[in-house]
This record gives structure tokens, C-alpha cells and sequence, in this order.
């Protein structure tokens, strides 16, 4: 069920109408039947099929020197009897925009006639044109001004009003925005990240542009341009809940059946919404929870209905568990419906009240991805009870709510309210004091999980009980351990996180990330949901790791360590037959050398400077370790010259 696809007019396909004179083209404004027959039958296919066809008029090679460059075949080349030297000149050369009008009568006269031509593309990738970063100061305001001159153009001979659009770079897209003929500019992306880079850019661009649409004309991975099929999926979806649609590039994946079935639920989704009715759209932020996996979501909502698509980015199959937090929906019943993609079922729960702060919606168990319409089927009618917010605390402390924000549907009614613990720890002995007031404080005094529930009465209906959670942790203590320098040679490092401790003796996890090491580096990460989590160094430098535990309730604040990698490898400096000793020391240290020391720097274990002393006599050196600590101490000795260093440990015994 995908309806639209991109198709180019360029002369390395004979697709074009005009190019250099060859066995298939006769040069400039002669333009070939055989091309535009293909153009024809393209129209006559999509009309049969209702699909809609994107006519890219000029690819960036065709103009441009360096960049899948054409240019010497162009028939608007001197060369080849045409009127500019240089590929940009195209652009703001005046017999060459006379011409390209011709062009422009002669498409526009052939197939503005057909109600199944999506758009006019003016050009594939324009930032290529000429000699890409190096163009001259006259290209970009001379590509802007021919995109508004040959725009208008169109617009006064195009008897049906077909969309105009362009491709170019990202940071170039905000300046057409003021060409009023246009109507859609285009963006392309590939990216390693490519399905964060365009929800990202999608919404950017959206508040960018004031006047254009905007679509991602190609999109693909760094991996040869290629998308992988759950990715693509997943693009699909995003590109309904961002509401910038979007073009594959590997199109020939589409001659798979399968991908092609990939469009068919979320065309199914759409197919009865009328978005431009539902008035204007915007982001609609929620949570989703689950115990072992961070699930993406995305999406929009008219302020009446609500839609949103979830799914898990390394595809996880048979995902139970998982819970949607909405927030801000306006009390009503609505229609909910659930769309699982890799299963193709569809899940309807019809009048669902939902009237509370945060409401939860419990998922149906899906594989890889999930998708939901909440759409407002009617007036709530029963009165509405509202005791506030979820809150952690620490034992012993007051928590207060209000039932104030309650309400009821019948004019003039009075409330009456009902307090009630649905759920404490076994060892609580909470109590609330006048489970009827408005107004309560009460003082969980253990650490636990503990659920209050309000109802209240109008005099004719009871509400449904709004729940509120009170989870009463103190906040667990992560300790990472102090910042150290360790060896390169030792190839290892570990780290040591079991000094953590959770003020309320509750049963730690741990999660170790790096966060920063050296540029070249691959430094691997092992065992980083324990305490002692392994650092795998392959180049010298700083290593950054932070530690968060959890108590089951709540994340510690994170600890930073930070260890410096060094080499003690003479094969590494320009020292020849370094000695030190003694090692171990009471403290005196001896150093020689055959080759020239011009500076001894001292560090401590923690990686602080101890000492630095300039040498003159660079060859036999003395110090005095003991006078830097009172205690048994490990040192380490970087001895340098202008050109390399050298490290060594010394042990110091007191």
C-alpha cells in the first residue's frame, strides 16, 4: 500500500529529455520521444494502480564537476555548443534559465494533465552542483534565485497546482523557506544513528520552516546505504508520528513482497483519519516502562485523539510487561486500539475511561514493536476523584495530599471523600487519621511500597479510586573508587564498586558505563552489571567509567572514576638501560641513565602530581621519595626529554 515513489530524469538511464547529441539524445531542446514515453507509461501505471509519481527534473550530476559529475556530456557545457564554462554558472546565466523554461512548458504541457503526478522536483541533491565546496559567492544566491524564478514559472503555467519541491543540505534548507511558489523542500540522511538523526530532524525541521512541508526524500544507513527490515519498519511509524513521510533508498528491497507488506498496517492506520480535520497536530510526549528493556516511543495528537508507536531497538520478541504512562488526556471514554506490526493482529477496547493524572495502559505482550490509537469515544459522566501524584520519600517523613482537584459532573454537587491503604509493607503500621477529609498527611514509617486510594461521592455515584504510590527509599550511595593510573602492559583494569552501600541495607545492582576514552581507542567494557567490572585498555590515555546502583526503588547519583592508562615500555622512549633503584625503597631512589633526562615528574596512584624537578645533571639523579608520603606508598616516575617519556613504579615501605 505504498503510494508514491521518486523517478529521475537523468541521462546516465536515457531517463532525461535532453543531452549531449549520442545514438539516443540530439543535444539541447530536442527532446527524446523514447525518454518521455517511459514518463507516459510511468503515468498510465500509476493511474491503474493509484500510486502517484515524483518527478525529479535535474540529478546534481548533470551540474556538477566533482560529484557523480556529468558535466563535460551536459549539453548546456561551451563544449558541447552550449552557453556556460563552469557548471554553476547554470544557475545565474540567463540564456541557460531561458532555456530550462522551455524545458519546463514543454513537462509541464505533457504531464500537468495527470491527477496522479504527485510533485515537480527541481533538482535531486542541488548543495552538489557545481564544484562541490568550492563553489564561488554567486552559487548559492544565484541556486535560490532560480529555484524562485523557474517555481513562478510553473505556477503560472501549471493549470492544476502540482506540488514544488527541491532537495538540499540541512543547513541550507531554512533558506528556501522564503520562496513563496515552493511548496515542499526535501532533506537527505545517512546515518549510522539514522533512525534518531530523522525523528530529530524531522522535528527540527518542522519548527524551522515556517512556510514549506517538509519530506525525507532518501534515507539509509553508512552500511552501503541499506536499511535493515525491522529498521525500516520502525522508519515507517516514525515517519506517521513525526508526520514526515519518507523515501528508502534501496528500492529495489521493495521487489520482496514482504517489504512491500511492510507499508500495509500502517497505511491501514491512517486510512480512516482525517488529519487536517482533527486540526493541528503536535508531539505528544509519554513513558513507557519495562523491567529489562528501553523502549523507544514516539507521538502526535490533536488535543481530542492520541497516537503513538513504541518499539525496541534490537528487536526483542515476546515483550510482556510493558506499561504506557499518558499524561494530560482529557477525562473522557475513549476507544483504544492496538496495532501489532510483526504479528498483524489488531487489539480494540471500546469506551475505556481514562481520568486520572497519569493514566496506565497495560500492553498486550508484542514482538519487536507496538503502535496504539486512543480516540475519544464519549462524555465520562460519573464523578472524578483525584488524590495527586506518585512520590518517593525518605521513612519518617510527612507526605501530604488534597482530593481538591476532584470533581463531579453534575452542576453544584457536593463532593464526599473516602481515603483507604490499598497496599503497605507487612511491618507498617501506617494509619490514615480522617479517612474523610479532603486533605490528608500521612507518615510511611518503613521503607516500602505503599498505595493510598481516594473515591469520592456527588450524592448520586461513586467515582472510580484514584491510586497514588508512595515508594519510601533512601537513596542508595554509589562509590566507584578513587581515580587511579594503571599500566598499559597490565592490559586490565579492575574496577571496584563493592564500597556502595544502600542506607536502608536493601539488595544493590550495579551498571558501570564508559564514558570517555582515548580517540583510538576500543577499550571494552566487561561484566558491567557487577561490582567489580573489568576495563579492557588497548591505548594510553584517560578512561572515564560511572557507577549507578539501584535499590530496587531508586538510582543512586552517578560516581565518576577516572584511570590513566601509561606505558612503563622503555621500548617506547629513547632511554637506553634506565635504572631505579632501590626498588622498593625507604624512600631514596637512584636513577641512571645512558641517555639524556631533561625533566622527572612524580605521581601518586590517584594520578595527582607529586613532584616535578628540571634536571642538569641528566644523567645520575637522586630523590627522595619519603619526604611525598608517611605511609607505604606505590609512585610512579615519568622521566622525559623533548622528544619522549619514559614510566616506572617504585614501591615505597616506610
Amino acid at each position: 500500500k505504498a503510494n508514491t515513489f521518486r523517478y529521475w530524469h537523468t541521462p546516465f538511464a536515457q531517463q532525461a529529455l535532453e543531452w549531449k547529441p549520442t545514438s539516443f539524445y540530439d543535444g539541447l531542446g530536442v527532446y527524446s520521444q523514447e525518454a518521455a514515453a517511459m514518463s507516459d507509461q510511468l503515468l498510465d501505471h500509476c493511474e491503474g494502480k493509484n500510486m502517484y509519481m515524483q518527478l525529479t527534473i535535474f540529478q546534481h550530476g548533470m551540474f556538477s564537476e566533482n560529484v557523480d559529475s556529468m558535466w563535460v556530456d551536459n549539453p548546456y557545457n561551451t563544449v558541447n555548443g552550449g552557453y556556460i564554462d563552469r557548471a554553476e554558472e547554470y544557475f545565474y546565466n540567463d540564456a541557460s534559465k531561458v532555456q530550462t523554461k522551455k524545458l519546463l512548458r514543454y513537462i509541464v504541457a505533457r504531464w500537468a494533465y495527470s491527477k496522479n503526478l504527485f510533485a515537480w522536483e527541481f533538482f535531486n541533491e542541488v548543495q552538489f552542483t557545481g564544484i562541490h565546496n568550492e563553489q564561488t559567492s554567486r552559487w548559492f544566491p544565484g541556486v535560490l534565485t532560480w529555484h524562485s524564478e523557474m517555481s513562478q514559472y510553473i505556477q503560472s503555467i501549471d493549470p492544476f497546482n502540482h506540488i514544488m519541491t527541491t532537495v538540499a543540505e540541512h543547513d541550507q534548507i531554512p533558506h528556501f523557506d522564503s520562496i513563496s511558489a515552493l511548496d515542499n523542500i526535501q532533506y537527505h540522511l545517512y546515518s549510522n544513528n539514522m533512525l534518531a538523526d530523522q525523528v530529530k530532524l524531522d522535528n527540527n525541521f518542522k519548527v524551522e520552516l515556517e512556510n514549506l512541508s517538509i519530506i525525507n526524500g532518501e534515507y539509509g544507513t553508512n552500511n552501503e546505504a541499506d536499511v535493515p527490515f525491522d529498521m525500516q519498519r520502525h522508519s515507517i511509524w516514525n515517519g506517521i508520528m513525526t508526520q514526515v513521510p519518507g523515501y528508502m533508498w534501496i528500492w529495489e528491497h521493495y521487489l520482496d513482497l514482504s517489504w512491500a507488506g511492510l507499508f500495509t498496517m500502517p497505511a491501514d492506520y491512517i486510512s480512516d483519519e482525517d488529519f487536517a480535520k482533527e486540526g493541528v497536530l503536535e508531539n505528544y510526549l509519554f513513558d513507557v516502562k519495562h523491567a529489562t528493556k528501553q523502549l523507544k516511543s514516539y507521538g502526535l495528537t490533536s488535543g481530542i485523539n492520541y497516537y503513538g508507536y513504541i518499539y525496541d531497538e534490537f528487536n526483542g520478541v515476546n515483550i510482556s510487561g510493558a506499561e504506557c504512562q499518558l499524561k494530560n488526556l482529557p477525562f473522557a471514554n475513549y476507544t483504544v486500539t492496538y496495532y501489532l506490526p510483526e504479528s498483524n493482529e489488531i487489539i480494540k477496547v471500546d469506551s475505556l475511561p481514562l481520568v486520572k493524572l497519569t493514566n496506565i495502559l497495560e500492553l498486550p505482550d508484542f514482538s519487536k514493536s507496538i503502535a496504539f490509537k486512543i480516540k475519544y469515544h464519549s462524555k465520562y459522566t460519573l464523578p472524578v476523584a483525584i488524590a495527586g501524584n506518585d512520590t518517593i520519600i525518605a521513612p519518617e517523613l510527612t507526605v501530604s495530599f488534597s482530593g481538591a482537584l476532584s470533581f463531579s459532573q453534575v452542576t453544584d454537587a457536593t463532593l464526599s471523600y473516602l481515603w483507604s491503604i490499598e497496599e503497605n509493607p507487612n511491618n507498617s503500621n501506617l494509619t490514615i487519621a480522617d479517612a474523610t477529609a479532603m486533605d490528608i498527611d500521612v507518615v510511611p514509617d518503613v521503607s516500602g511500597i505503599y498505595k493510598l486510594s481516594l473515591v469520592v461521592n456527588d450524592g448520586f455515584n461513586n467515582s472510580m479510586p484514584d491510586v497514588v504510590q508512595i515508594t519510601v527509599s533512601n537513596v542508595p550511595i554509589a562509590m566507584a573508587g578513587n581515580d587511579t593510573i594503571v599500566s598499559i602492559e597490565d592490559r586490565y583494569f579492575f574496577f571496584d564498586g563493592s564500597n556502595s552501600y544502600d542506607p536502608d541495607g536493601d539488595e544493590l545492582s550495579f551498571k558501570w558505563q564508559l564514558i570517555e576514552w582515548p580517540e583510538e581507542s576500543r577499550a571494552n567494557l566487561l561484566d558491567f552489571t557487577k561490582p567489580n567490572a573489568i576495563l579492557e585498555v588497548d591505548e594510553m590515555g584517560v578512561y572515564k567509567a560511572v557507577l549507578v546502583v539501584n535499590d530496587g526503588i531508586s538510582d543512586s547519583k552517578p560516581d565518576t572514576i577516572m584511570v590513566n592508562v601509561l606505558t612503563t615500555d622503555i621500548e617506547q622512549s629513547n632511554f637506553s638501560n634506565v635504572k631505579i633503584y632501590p626498588n622498593p625503597t625507604n624512600g631514596a631512589v637512584h636513577i641512571i641513565s645512558d641517555g639524556d633526562i631533561d625533566k622527572v615528574e612524580i605521581f601518586d596512584i590517584s594520578g595527582r602530581k607529586m613532584l616535578a624537578k628540571n634536571i642538569e645533571d641528566n644523567r645520575k639523579i637522586f630523590i627522595n621519595l619519603g619526604e611525598l608520603s608517611s605511609q607505604n606508598s606505590l609512585f610512579i616516575i615519568k622521566l622525559s626529554n623533548n622528544e619522549k617519556a619514559v614510566y616506572r613504579k617504585v614501591v615505597v615501605n616506610k
